[in-house]
Parts: C-alpha cells; structure tokens; sequence
C-alpha cells in the first residue's frame, strides 16, 4: 500500500496543472556555452511535490547532458491562462508548457506548438523503444482531449474513477475482482446476502450522479448514438454538445417514441437495478458514503484517483483496494461501447519558442524523454503519488485501477442547465431513492426540458441554428468510429 499520498481536492485534481516560463528570452538559448530550457509549472496540492521531483529529475539530467540548463518556476495557479497568453503575444513563450488537454489541442491548432511525431516515432534512447510505445493505451490521445492528431501533446499523469473495495470482505466471501458488469452485479448480490451494503453511493454529490451517469450512457448504450448519422454528424467517437443541440433542433432526438425512448428506459431500468444494492444512496454526501466503506458498512464506493490518501491510509485500518469501472458486454446491451474516459490528462508540449534554435528543440525533446524514462518518470509519481502515462512501471498497483477509460464520455442522456425544470439528473436520483415515475410521463417533460437545455446553449449566439452550430468547422475526437465487435 502506499505509504504516503499527497492530499488532492476534487476541484483541484480536475483542474490540471500548468507549466509556464519566464525570463526576458522566454528562458531559452545559449548562455555560457549551455542550451537553456524553460519549464515552468503550478502545483496540483499545497504542498511542493511537484517541483521536489522535477528538481529530482533535473539534477539527475545534469549527468548525461551537462550542457543543458533547465529553469524550473513554480508559477501560481491563478491567472495562468491570462499569463500563458501574455507570453505567447509577447513571443515569450516557455520552453515546455503544461495546460488543459483542450487548451494544448487549441494552441496547436493556432500555429503555437510543435508536432511532436517524428520524436515519438522514433526511439526514447533512454529506455531503447519507440517512445509513443512507452506510454498507456489512449494517453497520447487523451493529451489533446482528442481534438487534434495524438502527436502533438504528452500526457504528465492521469485522472480517472474508479471502485474502491472493502479487502477484507472480498476475501472472507471468496469474491473475485469483477471485470464485467454482470460479474460485479454478482458480488454485490452475495455481498447483500452476507447482510453488507453493496454500495455506498454518494448522491448528494452531483459530480458523483453525473460520473455514474456517463459510464451507464457510455458503456451500455454509447454504440446506439455513435452509430447515428443523424447524431454523430462527423462520424468520430464522440458526441458533441454541437452534434446534440442540431439534432434536438431538427427533431432527430425524440424520448417519447421510438429508439430514444427505448434507450432512455433500458437506462433508467440500469439504475433501478443499481439502486437495489446502494442502500439509502440519497441519504448519503461524500463524508457519508466514504464512511460507509472506511467503517466496512459497505462493499464498494465509486470515486476519483485524488482519493487514495482518504482510503490508503485511513485511521479504522481498512483495507481497501481498487479496481477499474467493470465493462458492460453484449449480455447487457447490443449497443456497448466500452468505458468512458472520466476525468483526464495533465498535458505537456514545446511551443514554437524552441524552434527559434535547433539546439534548443533538440534539448527540450532529449529532456522530456528523459524525464519519461522509467526511472526518471517512477521519482516523479512517487513523489506526486499522480496516476501514471507510462507503462509497466513499477509502481503499487492500485495506479492500473484508475487507467480503465478509452472512449469520451457520452452526455446525450445526462444533459442539465439551469433553465431546465426537469433534468435527467433529477430523474436517475429519483429512481436512486427508491421512488419510481411514470416512463412515459417522464420521457414527455424530459423532451421539453431537452429544448430549455438548447436555448441555453443557443443564448450566446456561438452556435445557432444560423452557423449550423459550428458542425462545419467541428473537430474529430479519437478518430473515425468503428463499432465495437
């Protein structure tokens, strides 16, 4: 187990660190016959992990290349954007940069970044293998928030959800890890047997509805809209809220007949059954539901990467593990679609700064992939206790857990705004109390809701019905979709 996990808030967690530069060449070029770097970061706690491990890796980096100089600034996590565009207008740009998936994605897309292909394709001389084959499954996709072709980014670290487990009860009852839905459903029936709460869901936290939401809309029925050409307009692997507000515009997503009206009730049907093994699930915030699983009144909790410390190293002594979201199969639904990606990536990249000097491109890029050498990468998810990018490293294994997702999160049953009466939110905690609806009556104010939902959506005049919601210039996520076999 681990033996020390930095504390994460939620919102900090998903918030995702930044790494910035400054100095009046944008810390970059020759200086006493060394190339200078720049690489500048905030920290994802409030303590300094982050900067003891890159000063670890740093300091090791001065054996094999002395005539590199990396700067290392911790900048504050406020007014980072504002900052990071003050010192791209001023062509000041830092070396290396971190930021939002999406932000990197955009910045490449406006000329600011580098391709990074030729160096991934090639091999990491630190570890002997083709770098992009050093790093998990998705990652490198995951890194442009699959906006733009999986070469441009790297990913830091991870962020994911997951099922933390009571230990000590899977092993009294002799239960396996599940790896499917069906075979996570059957646990939980021998668990309610043995007289535990299954389930110890925290519904009063909405993120924690939403998060369950998306796996079920993913998971169980994401085959049904991607397979869609009247919703997925480009044919990618994910939906987008401009793919969605068209298709509610033109009447394609109607939930009171037909397929949509099928799908939102074998959800809704999946909740119900859930709700049978997460006893009082509405009665229960974050503190509650935790408690819950810490004081072994209940078997299971979904919940984030940012809350090992809480579970690892808690005062009862509980044992508790973690395993990745169980898939959903062809015995559950004809349409699955695999696990969604919830939560993200931390991103890095070279900005075009470092192609002022070929020297100083060639640094930033020899660094990096030291950085993301086993070795080198290991001091630093010690050190941060972040979920790792870089596979087969050896680290505890409760990391593999919160790595499970690779398709985008579907939202296409969980959309909310604040103009809607009746959300679907509202509706899946009903059903998690207890309290049953009438399908049918539901489907009808949900349909009307779906239009509140698009006139907030049209209330900035970004995307209409005028520039056809911006669907011409919309962008690929994670390739051409192909349905799951």
């Amino acid at each position: 187990m681990l033996k020390k996990v930095t504390a994460v808030v939620m919102a900090a967690a998903m918030t995702i660190i930044s790494l910035a530069g400054c100095g009046g060449d944008g810390g970059q070029g020759k200086a006493s016959d060394k190339v200078k770097i720049s690489f500048s970061f905030w920290e994802p706690s409030t303590g300094t992990e982050m900067e003891d491990a890159l000063s670890k890796i740093v300091e090791n980096y001065k054996s094999v290349r002395p005539d590199v100089e990396v700067e290392l600034i911790s900048q504050p996590v406020g007014g980072y954007q504002e900052w990071i565009k003050t010192r791209f207008a001023s062509n000041q740009a830092p070396t290396i940069e971190s930021n939002h998936a999406t932000i990197i994605g955009e910045q490449y897309k406006q000329g600011l970044t580098v391709d990074l292909k030729e160096a991934l394709e090639g091999e990491n001389p630190y570890d002997k293998k083709t770098w992009k084959d050093c790093f998990v499954d998705g990652k490198l996709e995951q890194a442009t928030d699959y906006t733009q072709p999986w070469h441009v980014a790297l990913p830091l670290f991870d962020l994911g959800v997951a099922y933390y487990y009571n230990m000590d009860l899977y092993e009294k009852l002799n239960l396996k890890i599940p790896e499917t839905w069906n075979e996570f459903i059957h646990n939980c029936e021998v668990i309610e047997q043995d007289g535990t709460n299954p389930i110890a869901f925290m519904a009063q936290k909405k993120d924690a509805v939403v998060w369950f939401m998306w796996y079920l809309n993913t998971g169980l029925l994401g085959d049904a809209f991607l397979s869609d050409s009247d919703i997925n307009i480009n044919g990618d692997c994910a939906i987008s809220n401009n793919e969605i507000a068209a298709a509610i515009s033109n009447g394609k997503i109607d939930l009171t007949s037909g397929k949509y009206k099928e799908l939102q009730e074998r959800f809704w049907d999946e909740v119900k059954n859930y709700a049978k093994y997460s006893k009082n699930a509405t009665g229960f915030d974050e503190a509650a539901a935790k408690s819950q699983l810490l004081t072994g009144k209940a078997a299971h909790l979904m919940s984030g990467s940012w809350d090992i410390q809480t579970f690892m190293e808690n005062e009862e002594n509980m044992r508790i593990g973690a395993f990745k979201l169980p898939l959903f199969t062809k015995e559950n639904s004809e349409y699955v679609c695999g696990n969604p990606v919830i939560g993200g990536v931390q991103s890095l990249t070279i900005t075009k700064s470092a192609e002022k000097d070929p020297a100083v491109k060639e640094a930033a890029i020899d660094f990096l992939q030291f950085m993301f050498s086993k070795e080198q990468y290991k001091i630093f998810v010690d050190s941060t206790k972040q979920i790792p990018t870089v596979k087969e490293l050896d680290v505890d294994p409760i990391f593999e857990a919160f790595q499970g997702g690779s398709v985008p999160v579907d939202n296409i049953l969980c959309l909310d705004s604040d103009k809607m009466a009746q959300t679907p939110t509202d509706a899946v905690m009903q059903l998690l109390s207890g309290q049953n609806f009438d399908y049918a009556d539901m489907e009808k104010k949900l349909n009307e809701n779906y239009k509140m939902w698009l006139e907030e959506y049209e209330s900035d005049g970004k995307f209409t019905k005028e520039n056809n919601y911006g669907l011409d210039e919309l962008e690929m996520r994670g390739g051409k979709y192909e349905k799951a076999q």
